[in-house]
């Protein structure tokens, strides 16, 4: 598949990753972190370390935390007095040894366009700073897609001009060591061209709660694309929990050693391709001009992608092969350059061309040779209204290697929607290689693959760390879909992760808020089919339930079936709101639906009570969803019927029911129960059976 979407090609995009899979940027980032992180990061290099420098955190139309004691540092000469000024008072501090420094503030009202005075050697100022208040939103890509990318979102992004808003991104870092060092190009006001890389939910959450208290809202999105919770706990915190351990440092040795492996890597591929007869041929393909746009491709094979070499080319060896396909552009984007995104080439070389130019190629240095993902600048002087060939050399030793498993795309700097125009490509065989036994394929040297979302504590270290003395006032957090496979792991981890940012920002027991993970995956048949999904929603409903002061916004019922990136962003960013305004800010509104509370067996049936479940409502038509077991521990789908505040539960092939469940599945597609608020139940089992 190729889709054309605009994007801003220097702004942070969250992306979620499978299992196997590695974005091209977070291999650059693999073979520079060992570099920069083995040990705390200054925030300067010293050759500029005569200049007052000022933390990432503080720059122009920055929103500050209302009503706290205020910490402002950076860095500067050791020994350098620094004079820091904000609303008519100053505070002094000298830098230490190390050259950093910080002052305390006393806490300020809510204000607008106050200017922020840093003097020493030299003079820094912040302009319009607001005062009001911050909120950190972590987590995985569904924090970091875009307003742009959302439901109506030409529509709500025109619309999103609301200056005393406020977001800060931050790009996607690790760091093997704790780092004070913080990357990010500074606040931006919501107004339509920026709010369009804004977080979608974090907006949506932003525009509620401002609209609601009219007051300054500062959003500080620190989240990464497939990043399982581990990465975002710190060391000696994850360390609590021991069969953790050596886990935790094998994979950040791997990160420590990596620079130094890969400079072993290219030798040692080369001698197993030397053995076993697959090393990469010349390129006799170019030279028929393959790649040219006018070259005739009439007689090669038309195949689908996403698919595998086996069964496009019908062979049982690896080999070269080429692809070609024509893309039909229109006149806006005759002259604009654009990335070009080829998914899925796991232990592949490929050359790719656009009009018969080669734009790229991947595999020569590691660990790009085992990555899925391949990002290519297209220069606008390529790209021209009407036809336009993208062709494609691949050399694959393994004929059931992935192709493009997730499509192609092409990200445009264009006022453009998404615009999938197909996935049909023309293949053709250059020359194949021999055979290669199961021995051959394992023994198949690897590179070093720790990653920015495989090593635990990496994004705590690089992406919270250096928040910690920045005032909030509170969290928030959408993540889960990385740790499917782990539910229990996830249900003593997520405690932790809370407990252990509360501790370290120091303000107490700061309120901490999350978005409970949608419905995915095909519409459950079986309500007893494996769950992990449903079993991570288990666990955040726990966490609710057990660690004080937190909220869960439910969105069982926006999800989109294999989309893990469902785009009603907006029921999820106003229903985690409404949690904030009624349980953080006191207002006087219902915020949950309906939450299990209790049942009773009363013959053939089960009656189960909740809270938050005034006027149920079935939605659409009969509840659905429900289902019971009796002793034997397997459930029926069953019939379901309100009776006051109350929902009875029954199944004809069950005549003593023990147990009842509700949306108790990876994707209960269809499930109805909401209350007089209009907002769903959440799911839930009584029993615990595994």
């Amino acid at each position: 598949m190729i889709s054309l979407s605009k994007t801003k090609p220097h702004r942070h995009r969250a992306v979620d990753l499978v299992p196997g899979s590695f974005q091209t940027h977070s291999a650059a980032f693999r073979l520079s972190v060992a570099c920069f992180s083995t040990a705390c990061c200054a925030l300067l290099p010293a050759k500029t370390r005569a200049d007052i420098k000022l933390s990432a955190l503080f720059s122009d139309h920055m929103v500050l935390q209302r009503d706290v004691p205020i910490v402002v540092w950076g860095s500067a000469d050791p020994g350098e007095d620094v004079a820091v000024a904000i609303a008519g008072q100053s505070q002094s501090a000298a830098a230490d040894a190390s050259g950093k420094w910080s002052v305390t503030l006393e806490k300020l009202p809510i204000s607008k366009g106050t200017t922020l005075t840093v003097k020493g050697k030299n003079t820094l100022i912040v302009n319009d700073v607001l005062v009001g208040d911050v909120w950190l939103f972590s987590g995985q890509s569904n924090v970091g897609i875009p307003l742009s990318r959302a439901i109506d979102g030409a529509k709500e992004t025109a619309a999103a001009n609301f200056p005393n808003i406020r977001m800060l991104t931050l790009p996607s870092k690790g760091a093997v060591e704790p780092s004070d060092d913080l990357m990010s190009k500074g606040w931006e006001v919501c107004a339509p061209h920026e709010a369009a890389y804004f977080s979608a939910v974090g907006y949506y959450f932003a525009r509620t709660v401002h609209c609601d208290l009219q007051i300054p809202i500062g959003i500080i999105n620190s989240s990464v694309g497939g990043s399982p919770i581990r990465g975002w706990i710190a060391r000696d915190a994850q360390d609590t929990v021991p069969e953790l351990r050596e886990s935790t440092e094998a994979r950040l040795r791997l990160m420590r050693d990596q620079a130094a492996d890969a400079k072993l890597f290219p030798e040692r591929r080369s001698e197993w391709e030397m053995h076993y007869g697959v090393q990469r041929p010349q390129n006799q393909g170019f030279s028929e001009g393959w790649a040219r746009p006018e070259f005739d491709d009439h007689d090669w094979k038309t195949v689908a992608m996403p698919s595998r070499w086996s069964e496009a080319a019908g062979v049982s060896a690896g080999g070269v092969f080429w692809l070609r396909k024509d893309v039909a552009l229109a006149a806006a984007a005759a002259g604009h350059p654009f990335t070009l995104v080829l998914n899925y080439m796991h232990q592949q070389y490929d050359t790719t061309y656009f009009n018969g130019e080669e734009i790229g190629h991947t595999g020569d240095e590691p660990p790009f040779f085992d990555l899925g993902e391949r990002r290519y600048e297209v220069p606008g002087r390529l790209v021209k209204e009407g036809r336009n060939t993208i062709a494609v050399r691949v050399v694959s030793a393994n004929p059931r290697l992935d192709l493009m498993g997730r499509g192609a795309y092409g990200d445009y700097n264009l006022p453009a929607d998404r615009k999938v125009v197909g996935n049909q490509w023309k293949l053709h065989v250059e020359t194949l290689f021999p055979a290669l036994s199961q021995e051959a394929l394992k023994a198949r040297p690897r590179p070093n693959d720790a990653s920015l979302v495989n090593t635990p504590t990496i994004l705590y270290n690089a992406m919270i760390h250096p928040l910690l003395g920045y005032r909030l006032r509170g969290m928030l957090w959408y993540q889960g879909e990385s740790d499917t496979t782990r539910p229990a792991e996830y249900g003593r981890l997520f405690p932790l992760l809370i407990e252990d940012w509360r501790r370290r920002f120091g303000q107490g027991e700061l309120p901490f808020h999350f978005v409970q993970l949608p419905n995915y995956s095909e519409a459950a048949k079986d309500p007893n089919e494996p769950a992990g999904w449903a079993a991570i929603r288990e666990a955040q409903a726990a966490t609710l339930a057990k660690v004080s002061n937190t909220g869960m916004a439910v969105t069982i019922d926006i999800g989109e079936g294999d989309n893990m990136h469902p785009i009603n962003k907006r029921d999820a960013g106003e229903r985690l709101a409404m949690e904030v305004l009624a349980n953080v800010y006191r207002r006087d509104i219902e915020a949950s639906g309906p939450i299990y509370k209790n049942m009773t067996v009363e013959g053939n049936a089960i009656r189960v009570r909740f809270t938050h479940g005034d006027k149920l409502n079935p939605r659409g038509g009969p509840l659905k969803r429900f289902a019971i077991a009796g002793a034997d521990r397997k459930f029926m789908w069953a019939d379901a019927r309100i009776d006051g505040d109350t929902v009875v539960v029954s199944s004809p092939q069950i005549a003593v029911p023990v147990a009842v469940r509700y949306a108790w599945v990876n994707n209960p597609e269809g499930c109805n129960l909401y209350n007089g608020a209009g907002l769903p139940a959440a799911p839930f089992r009584t029993d615990r059976w595994p």
